[in-house]
Order: structure tokens, then C-alpha cells, then sequence
């Protein structure tokens, strides 16, 4: 009889150890978030948002408020836990490889909020949502399809080009651009003969030309230039508007 009580006593033991330990799991998962879930978390009370990129990476454009911590330094194990770990660490790289590695560094040395957008920035642009440069200067911007909405129908002083093909173009083009083809051999000469000191609204299909296209028109002396982030794709994503004219 005394044998059953301690065994019993022990199965319940066990029983209550198993479950604080799983209590414990549940707090500490990693939550691998689409676009819309991430921005979510981006408002958590005192979310710190990391980019684990590189510096030129970084450089070229991150999402606003990001700090840089480079998940392949030696020295990222040291940096990231200067953060507050009871705090949400929201992540993200280029494709949510290294976010996703990071994220598991992050739940072994104690952090017990992690949040990785999948898909990383490349997700990020292909909705459409805003990222910032490090340059200093604001010549080039890379803005979401909602601002570029904006810029269009404020009825500024602008000129919209579509840097795609004339075959991409002919398929569906936002209305009023002019198509100027990155791939063209003449794109520089073509480009040049716009007014240089006017606001120039560049986009493609996915955002990868025409951010090549803003940095040669930056070279070429244009001083105001907005890039569509998540080109063309990103405009559609959110219902806006194409014509075949």
C-alpha cells in the first residue's frame, strides 16, 4: 500500500513538472509572422526592432526605427544581449534565413519574446510597406504604394516613369507614367531630358530596377527621386489602380 502512495505521489510530481515545463516553452516560442502580424508586433509596448543584415545592406534601406546587428559578426552575441530580454525583439533580414537563425540564438541565451517576419524585407517591399535609406541626403526615397498614391494624386509638379518594357508596360501601366526602359541603351540619354530639378516617381515590376534607375538618375544629377517600394506588384497588392492605355 505504501508503495502505491509513493508512486503516486511520484506520477503527480512528475505530472506538475511536466506541465510548468511546458508553461515555460509556451512563453519562449519563436513566432514566425507575415507582413501583417509583424506590423502588429512592431506596436508592442517597448518592441525593439533588429535587422540582422549587413551594414550595406542596412545602408540601401531598412525598415524605419531598425538597428543594425549583423548576425554573422563574431561580436552578435555580445550586442544583442545589451537589449532587455524580457522586452519583444522583433527581427528581420532579406529573406528570413538569418532572421530565423538569429531567432533561435535569441531563445538560447534567454529571450523570451521573438518575433521574425518570414519572407524578410523582400516580403516587406513586395507589400508594398515603406522602407528608409542611411544615406544622409534625401535624394533618393523609397516609399509604399499608399505615399506614392499620394505624391500622384496631390497634382504636384512631378513626372511618373515606368522603367519596365514596353511589353510590361503594354500589360498594365499606372496612368500617366511614361515608359523609359532601364534596359534600354539609350535609358540615360532618354531620362536626361527630363527637368532634373523636378520630382521624379520611378517604379518597376517588383522595385529592383527602378532603384538601379534612382541611383543612375542620382548620378546624373536629379535631385528629388521617389522609388515605389515593391514596385508595380506592391501597387496591386493594395487594389490600386492599372490601365492598358
Amino acid at each position: 500500500m505504501n508503495k502505491i502512495i509513493i508512486l503516486t505521489t511520484i506520477a503527480i510530481a512528475a505530472c506538475f513538472i511536466a506541465c510548468g515545463a511546458t508553461n515555460t516553452l509556451a512563453n519562449t516560442i519563436i513566432n514566425n509572422q507575415s507582413v501583417a502580424e509583424f506590423k502588429q508586433s512592431l506596436k508592442l509596448d517597448n518592441a525593439v526592432l533588429i535587422d540582422v543584415r549587413t551594414a550595406p545592406e542596412y545602408s540601401e534601406g531598412h525598415i524605419k526605427g531598425a538597428k543594425n546587428v549583423d548576425w554573422r559578426k563574431r561580436n552578435f552575441d555580445s550586442k544583442i544581449q545589451q537589449l532587455n530580454k524580457s522586452v519583444p525583439v522583433v527581427l528581420y533580414c532579406r529573406s528570413g534565413n538569418r532572421s530565423g537563425q538569429a531567432s533561435k540564438r535569441l531563445l538560447e541565451l534567454g529571450f523570451t519574446k521573438i518575433y521574425n517576419l518570414e519572407g524578410g524585407i523582400k516580403q516587406w517591399k513586395k507589400y508594398g510597406e515603406p522602407i528608409v535609406s542611411a544615406t544622409p541626403n534625401k535624394i533618393i526615397t523609397n516609399v509604399s504604394a499608399f505615399d506614392f498614391a499620394k505624391l500622384i494624386n496631390s497634382n504636384q509638379g512631378f513626372t511618373l516613369v515606368d522603367v519596365r518594357t514596353a511589353s510590361e508596360y503594354r500589360q498594365g501601366h499606372i496612368k500617366g507614367s511614361k515608359n523609359i526602359d532601364w534596359y534600354n541603351d539609350s535609358f540615360e540619354n532618354l531620362i536626361s531630358k527630363l527637368n532634373k530639378n523636378e520630382q521624379i516617381l520611378l517604379y518597376c515590376r517588383s522595385g529592383k530596377r527602378a532603384g538601379r534607375a534612382a541611383k543612375a538618375l542620382k548620378k546624373l544629377g536629379f535631385t528629388n527621386i521617389i522609388n515605389l517600394s515593391g514596385g508595380i506588384r506592391g501597387w496591386k497588392n493594395q487594389d490600386f489602380p492599372v490601365v492598358l492605355d
